[in-house]
């Protein structure tokens, strides 16, 4: 998962020992080095678009239905658009002294996206027209207001700081819905009771995800006049808000194993909302490590392939 708005990646020189009194730690990069595949996949988020399938194929497997074949492939371009138009208003803002790669990777190539953008935009259109069941196409035009709505209220905002301002929650809710909405919405009987307790969980870890990644990027946040939660409540209260996020989904995962008689598909959904939990939580404890070379997004965002495991396994019992 990516952060502010729908993400950022950071490209900040590491701090040294006299600034550490304002944040202990920054998120660094090695730029020198040539661009790899898995890097050209990060700037292009293609990594968000991987995890938004594995966390469908849990939605899926949980809810017990077939969703459509254009369901599948509305939801990455769906996703896609959301991050790449985020990043696009970004970098036309920032120009050229942008700060981070992902920026001024956006900026270089803003021509070329941009055109990219519209036209999958309007054949995305013209198929959830034609293709999308009416009760689908309803869910997913209430999520694209809901984006827009967020990215209006964004850009009306611009740097202003406020710690009643969670942008963070607004996003998390976003893509959350954006998997499991449709396949909520077809879900019956235990598979709906299962289903409404693994929502919530879900919406939280992708928070955890979201306010853990500000953390390490106040800086630039401050850098950039970006505004963010964390930096309402400083880094230190920030750290303590993720732990104590992951820490409830660690004890609702454990509840939710045992409420359901230690279920085979209940405990598998718990073990893989568990360990998207300890994950996060392991970041948040060694940010020294963590953020050498941007380990935390790395990490933080493969969490959200994690899901593919229990649907894999389940699929089989």
């Amino acid at each position: 998962m990516d952060h502010r708005r729908f993400g950022r990646l950071t490209g900040q020189a590491p701090m040294n020992s006299s600034s550490r009194g304002n944040f202990p730690i920054a998120p660094s990069v090695t730029e020198s080095r040539p661009m790899s595949l898995y890097t050209l996949l990060r700037l292009l988020s293609l990594d968000i678009v991987a995890g938004s399938l594995c966390g469908a194929a849990m939605a899926v497997w949980l809810c017990e239905v077939r969703m459509p074949m254009i369901w599948w492939l509305l939801l990455p371009l769906c996703v896609w658009l959301a991050y790449t138009l985020d990043h696009l208003l970004d970098a036309r803002k920032l120009g050229a002294l942008a700060h981070t790669p992902r920026h001024r990777f956006h900026f270089t190539h803003f021509h070329s996206l941009t055109r990219t953008a519209v036209v999958l935009c309007l054949l995305g259109l013209v198929l959830a027209l034609y293709l999308l069941p009416r009760l689908y196409l309803i869910a997913g035009l209430v999520l694209a207001l809901l984006t827009a709505l967020h990215l209006v209220l964004v850009l009306r905002l611009g740097s202003h700081v406020s710690p009643w301002l969670v942008k963070e929650a607004a996003v998390a809710l976003i893509y959350t819905l954006g998997i499991w909405l449709c396949p909520f919405l077809s879900a019956g009987g235990e598979a709906f009771g299962l289903v409404l307790c693994i929502l919530p969980l879900y919406f939280l870890l992708a928070l955890a995800n979201l306010l853990l990644f500000a953390v390490f990027e106040v800086r630039i946040d401050e850098r950039d006049r970006h505004g963010s939660f964390i930096r309402a409540v400083g880094w230190q209260t920030g750290r303590r808000i993720v732990s104590v996020i992951c820490l409830l989904v660690l004890i609702a995962c454990l509840l939710l194993a045992v409420g359901f008689a230690l279920e085979p598909k209940a405990v598998l959904a718990a073990a893989g909302l568990a360990a998207m939990a300890l994950t996060l939580l392991g970041i948040n404890l060694r940010p020294d490590y963590f953020a050498s070379d941007e380990r935390y997004r790395m990490l933080g965002d493969a969490v959200f392939l994690i899901p593919l495991l229990p649907a894999l396994i389940g699929a089989q019992l």
